[in-house]
């Protein structure tokens, strides 16, 4: 994600995910979306990740927290601050359901969201 795309960004820092100038922009647009409407503070719980971690967490292969070809991702896991009610697991689908967003896992804990199009839905 290119500094310039960083002022649009209501809700997160570049702090906040690792190695943000290889996030795709659209994803972290799709995270301030869901803090706004949500109306509380969202945790990144995972973004990008090498594939040793991704192995040791038992992700998948070919994640969307790795690297895609065009040396970018957007995979995704978060959680709202203070634990996942049943309203918020709405307010987030509902929100997610309107969006760009191309796969979306929901958790005890968390949401896994990315806009790999190279990816399979599962």
């Amino acid at each position: 994600m290119k500094d310039s795309d960083w002022e649009n960004v209501l809700h997160f820092t570049k702090d906040e995910f690792v190695q943000p100038e290889k996030i795709r922009a659209d994803i972290v647009y799709v995270l301030d979306d869901i803090r706004k409407i949500l109306g509380k503070p969202i945790t990144i719980t995972s973004s990008l990740r090498d594939a040793q971690h991704n192995l040791d967490v038992g992700g998948v292969q070919n994640s969307a927290h790795v690297l895609a070809a065009d040396g970018m991702y957007s995979g995704i896991d978060f959680a709202p601050a203070g634990g996942m009610t049943d309203h918020d697991k709405y307010v987030i689908m509902e929100t997610l359901v309107h969006s760009i967003v191309h796969r979306i896992g929901i958790y005890k804990s968390h949401f896994h969201i990315d806009i790999e199009k190279r990816l399979t839905q599962n």
